[in-house]
């Protein structure tokens, strides 16, 4: 699994609901971190409490083969890129939105809209219904639909 720098903490926390409270505490560390130190298994067992086998565990249940692909691709995250000249106020800003694109990115899952998708095209009508706004979305998606 090779992600893209700044996408395995999203990664993280979208399957933070599934973990354990031992690989919440695991998962709570790496989350908070900001600096770089010995990643070592051995190394952060011993900082968290926790074996090595856990830490493991936690690793594939993020979708890593194990806990030295998932060390790689979190180091990687922590590397910051290189600096472009923008303002720091658009900076933070960029920064923000580029996060919640992460994140969102980090919860798809393309599965279950292969499934959503084969049920629209499979039907012969779809009603779609709203009320206020909702109703002008409604709107929106039958005119979409329609194309």
């Amino acid at each position: 699994m090779s992600l893209n720098k700044h996408k395995i903490i999203p990664l993280i926390e979208s399957y933070y609901h599934t973990f354990t409270p031992l690989e919440r505490t695991i998962a709570d560390f790496f989350i908070h971190n900001t600096e770089e130190q010995d990643f070592s298994s051995k190394n952060i067992s011993g900082l968290l409490y926790v074996s090595e086998a856990s830490l493991s565990r936690f690793a594939q249940k993020c979708g890593f083969h194990g806990y030295r692909e998932f060390i790689y691709e979190y180091k990687q995250s922590l590397t910051p890129g290189p600096e472009e000249n923008i303002p720091n106020f658009e900076v933070s800003e960029f920064n923000t939105y580029q996060e919640l694109l992460n994140k969102s990115n980090a919860l798809l899952d393309k599965a279950q809209i292969a499934r959503i998708t084969n049920l629209l095209v499979s039907k012969p009508r779809v009603y779609v219904y709203g009320r206020g706004s909702s109703g002008l979305v409604a709107q929106e998606m039958k005119l979409r639909f329609m194309r």
